[in-house]
């Protein structure tokens, strides 16, 4: 039968006398983690396929390791000093429903990938966010402004529910970072000058896009958003090929010219401002 909970030091296995690298064998069948608050890392691999774990809190971990918590059946965790987390540390898990995570600052490659329960993710302080960190989390649709945020990984939030994207640090989106996403409405990035390879495809819900400094989109960068409505690109130069493909609601384009704006859009210049 599962232990209820895990708070001494006796459970774990200990190195450097700092960092937890699993459970020990006095407390194999732990659920609940509260992890005692000398401990500040937790290893590679240190809870992967654990078949019971249901929640940890950590309160004085600042660094979560590789695979330290993948395919677990989590469904909710907290780690409020937590700065840096590893590729795939808490991916594969597929009951996980919500993270807080206030001072991280690094989130590694699918980092939280396939958790499609999760909802809501806190991360105010975040700077960089890994290639394909919430990939396929189809439920996601909270994640909080991220004023501090200026790295966004290809694929980062691509196929996720996100409802509005609080960002405005970053420059660069990368391609396919919010590909695929059902929700979101509308999108205004004052700083953003690039935005990659299909890095706003399939959006179905999108209706309106302000994003007065980019100046270069890539391919299908926004291909099939078939509810956009409105683009407000004054300072774009450099489109790629079938940027705008699929969107046939379009009833106004702002670009740099009008020149640019007709190039792309031979079939129904009159949306041209």
């Amino acid at each position: 039968i599962p232990a209820a909970i895990a708070t001494s030091s006796d459970c774990f296995n200990i190195t450097n006398g700092n960092t937890i690298t699993g459970l020990s064998n006095n407390c194999p069948n732990v659920t609940k983690l509260v992890i005692p608050t000398d401990i500040t890392a937790i290893g590679e691999g240190a809870f992967q396929d654990n078949r019971v774990l249901t929640s940890v809190t950590m309160p004085n971990v600042t660094t979560i390791g590789y695979r330290a918590f993948y395919n677990t059946p989590l469904t909710s965790v907290i780690m409020p000093n937590v700065t840096t987390i590893a590729t795939d540390a808490f991916r594969n898990n597929k009951a996980l429903t919500s993270v807080i995570m206030p001072n991280v600052t690094t989130i590694g490659g699918a980092a939280f990938y396939g958790n499609t329960a999760l909802t809501s993710v806190n991360m105010p302080n975040v700077k960089t966010v890994g290639f394909a960190a919430f990939r396929f989390d189809g439920q996601l649709n909270t994640v909080g402004d991220m004023l501090e945020l200026t790295n966004i990984g290809p694929q980062a939030f691509s196929f996720t529910s996100l409802t509005s994207l609080g960002m405005p640090k970053v420059i660069t989106i990368s391609a396919s970072a919010f590909e695929g996403n059902g929700s979101l409405t509308s999108v205004i990035m004052p700083n953003v000058t690039t935005i990659g390879t299909d890095a706003f495809k399939n959006n179905k819900s999108l209706t309106s896009v302000d994003i007065p400094n980019v100046q270069a989109i890539g391919d299908y960068a926004f291909y099939g958003n078939t509810a956009l409505k409105s683009v407000h690109m004054p300072s774009l130069i450099t489109i790629g090929k079938q940027a705008f493909d699929g969107c046939n609601l379009l009833e106004s384009v702002k670009f740099s010219t009008v020149e640019v704006c007709k190039s792309i859009f031979t079939a129904n210049t009159d949306i041209c401002k």
